[in-house]
């Protein structure tokens, strides 16, 4: 009869639930009775002679409140010996009930989360129990002396520290989203602390589920505004202009919601500050605030980000895929624990305790992803030791990066690799006789006699036969590389060197191209470096900086015998350098600028037009089809300059002005004027490189009018911080490179 009647097999279920609900509730409610500060519980014990006793147990509230919520108060209690501490929060049944609001449900959702299984991954607050009377509604919880993670986030956070506290709350969310709920008010104060650097690596918990919510996927789409307007969800705010099936309220508001709390911690800043911002997002006419994550978080962070900060809930990530994500699964998870494995009791940096736990036996860290791990090993991982290096912070109040420190030697020492590592070995060299069958050659304009230092210049679109880095005004040629009152003058020992190429090769793909031209460039550096074992600085423009990005990856994968190139490095400016792709209209501008190139080369120099025309190639790596070309191209560069032992200090300029295009007979009419770079496409999403705007088009990012020029100077004086103090005029011995090691340091 059940299964010909769904309507009765509907109410048959619902009943069932609601009484394994019951079951549940009962099981957590005290046996106690509240006597204004004392609450004194009834508990059953057996002696040695297994007869049964009850014993009363006395809890004190301690006299000032830990915080107020909307309907109630936090306080804190310690029982007769002031051994155990834990949180009680006092709810005023009235004001709920005047809200329609079932305070059942709150109890229902910490009972519901306090399974063994769930409290076994110590990523939601501990649930204790629960107590009512005819006013208000008590809940107890276990007690956190560092508080909640708002008091925690005066300073935006390392990066590392960000992945850690967001494995947490994922998993925590995972929990919650799996029993089929909501949490509908995640922020910074609804986190609480259980552990912080430096005494260990962040392990917060989610906590205070008043507002939680059960999920009915078949019926009810929830359009009130419920939680906190800075990480609300635009569905449930109402800013997201959208009527259909996809905003109702559901998990993924919880994502926004995480998204907008790894926003802050990373930045200290929210991603949309007001309500008009977050329409202005929802309906396209705003970005995503890309610039306020870059030197913050890299590419994978970047990413990451953007999966759960999206318009629309159909497109954000669930908690269990965002666990699966690149970022999250690169987190370090290497450091031990220190040997005082015990909870801390208070801040060790004078913070100010307060709110919400009894003393924890942490059986498995929340700081990894997984959940099926074993309890004995993983009690020791997840932790720093003391004394783990930090990353400097990025430098207030400029762009300019301060040297780091000379070693005596590159260093040479071959890691040892793992046999599962067999697959990652870089694969061999090309053929170095294909390299003489291009024009990619290293030259030398400036040759000083006792010279301290290289400085590369790479050119990208324009070639060095279009004068890349030449600035015309009436006829005569401001060359910044070589006028004598320019850049010779500020470093009077410095070698200048162009590096040449051609784009060119009809028999290989652009990523190809690019890649064969890394190889090239590192081979003519060689040369010069064997010779000249000077430190250097590399100056790329636009696609340039693709081929210098490649030539680092693959020194770094080839670490042993190209040490000496990564070692002799004091800097790198990328100009321009596009390190994303862009829309068709994007596409479109730099083929308007490459036609005023090859227009102009043609006109002044007589090019043919194979010569200049073999450079429309490069605009189609900015196509959507090579972006996992250009993010394998920035992880390559990640990999050689931040995780390099002495890190190597680099910025990317973009221009703030419009670049204009003129009428060609290839356009009906002249592409849309606007900026070719902008910053976000600047930015190769690793933390430690910095970013800078020059107030010029693309044109003016590699030409200057003279010394008095703003952009020019700017630029100067970033690579004289560079190389300042670490290049001495005399040549340092440790450059000096003993010409029995040089075969040490050959291309394989």
């Amino acid at each position: 009869m059940v299964q010909g009647n769904p309507e009765l097999a509907d109410k048959i279920k619902t009943l069932r639930l609601g009484l394994e609900a019951d079951d549940l509730l009962e099981h957590f409610k005290y046996d106690a009775v509240i006597d204004q500060d004392c609450t004194t519980h009834t508990e059953y014990e057996r002696d040695e002679s297994h007869a049964i006793h009850i014993v009363k147990r006395k809890w004190y509230r301690r006299s000032d409140p830990l915080g107020w919520g909307s309907y109630g108060k936090v306080w804190l209690e310690s029982d007769e010996t002031d051994a155990q501490r834990r949180a009680v929060k006092v709810v005023q049944k009235d004001l709920m009930e005047r809200d329609t609001i079932d305070y059942k449900r709150e109890i229902l959702a910490l009972a519901k989360f306090s399974k063994p299984q769930y409290q076994q991954q110590e990523v939601l607050v501990n649930f204790l129990g629960w107590l009512e009377d005819p006013s208000s509604l008590y809940l107890y919880m276990e007690f956190f002396p560092l508080g909640d993670l708002e008091g925690h986030i005066s300073e935006s956070l390392p990066e590392e520290e960000v992945k850690d506290i967001t494995t947490n709350l994922l998993n925590g969310l995972r929990i919650i989203h799996a029993e089929q709920f909501t949490h509908r008010d995640l922020k910074p104060g609804n986190i609480f602390v259980a552990r912080k650097p430096p005494a260990a690596r962040w392990w917060v918990k989610i906590g205070d589920f008043g507002i939680a919510k059960r999920v009915n996927h078949e019926r009810t789409a929830l359009y009130t505004s419920i939680g906190t307007p800075k990480y609300t969800a635009p569905e449930v705010s109402g800013d997201l202009d959208i009527d259909e099936p996809t905003s109702i309220y559901d998990n993924a508001a919880d994502m926004w919601s995480l998204g907008c709390v790894v926003f802050r911690i990373a930045t200290r800043q929210d991603p949309f500050p007001t309500r008009r911002d977050v329409r202005r997002f929802c309906n396209g006419r705003k970005p995503f605030p890309d610039e306020l994550l870059q030197g913050r978080m890299g590419l994978d962070g970047l990413e990451f980000a953007k999966a759960l900060i999206s318009p629309l809930p159909t497109k954000r990530i669930s908690a269990e895929a965002a666990l699966g994500m690149a970022w999250i699964q690169n987190r370090d998870r290497n450091t031990l624990a220190p040997e005082d494995d015990e909870l801390v009791g208070e801040s060790s940096d004078g913070t100010k305790l307060g709110r919400s736990t009894l003393s924890i036996d942490f059986k498995k860290t929340p700081n990894d992803g997984v959940t099926t791990m074993s309890f004995a090993a993983d009690s020791q991982l997840g932790h720093p030791s003391s004394g783990t290096a930090k990353v400097p912070s990025t430098p207030k109040g400029g762009v300019t990066i301060p040297s780091g420190k000379t070693h005596s030697r590159p260093t040479r020492r071959r890691p040892e690799v793992p046999e599962a590592r067999a697959a990652e070995l870089p694969s061999p060299e090309p053929s170095l006789s294909g390299v003489e069958d291009h024009t990619s050659v290293l030259k030398a304009h400036v040759v000083p006699e006792n010279h301290t230092l290289n400085i590369i210049a790479i050119h990208g679109m324009e070639n060095t036969a279009d004068g890349a880095w030449a600035h015309i005004n009436g006829g005569a040629e401001v060359n910044w590389l070589t006028h004598p009152d320019m850049l010779p003058k500020a470093m009077p020992t410095a070698r200048i060197y162009t590096f040449e190429w051609s784009a060119s090769s009809d028999s290989e793909s652009i990523s190809e191209l690019l890649e064969r031209r890394g190889f090239e460039l590192r081979h003519r550096w060689q040369e010069v470096l064997t010779r000249t074992p000077k430190p250097t600085v590399v100056i790329a423009c636009d696609f340039g900086g693709l081929v210098l990005a490649r030539a680092l990856a693959q020194a770094e994968d080839r670490r042993d015998a190209q040490a000496w190139l990564l070692d002799s490095l004091r800097g790198l400016v990328f100009l321009g350098t596009p390190f994303r792709g862009t829309d068709a209209s994007g596409q479109k501008r730099w083929r308007a600028y490459l036609f005023y190139i090859v227009h102009m080369g043609q006109t002044k120099n007589n090019l043919s037009i194979a010569e200049t025309t073999s450079r429309w190639r490069l605009v189609s790596i900015l196509d959507t089809t090579h972006t996992p070309f250009l993010k394998q191209t920035c992880q390559g560069l990640e990999r050689a300059i931040a995780n390099h032992s002495r890190r190597i200090p680099a910025v990317c300029y973009y221009e703030t002005h419009d670049t204009k295009f003129k009428r060609g007979f290839l356009f009906m009419r002249p592409a849309k004027t606007g900026v070719l770079v902008e910053s976000n496409e600047a930015w190769p999403g690793i933390t430690s490189v910095h970013q800078a705007g020059l107030h010029t088009d693309h044109r003016g990012l590699n030409k200057f009018a003279g010394p008095h020029d703003l952009s020019y100077r700017k630029l100067r004086d970033q690579i004289l911080a560079f190389v300042g103090g670490t290049v001495p005029r005399t040549t340092p011995s440790e450059w000096d490179y003993d010409a029995a090691h040089m075969e040490k340091y050959a291309t394989r």
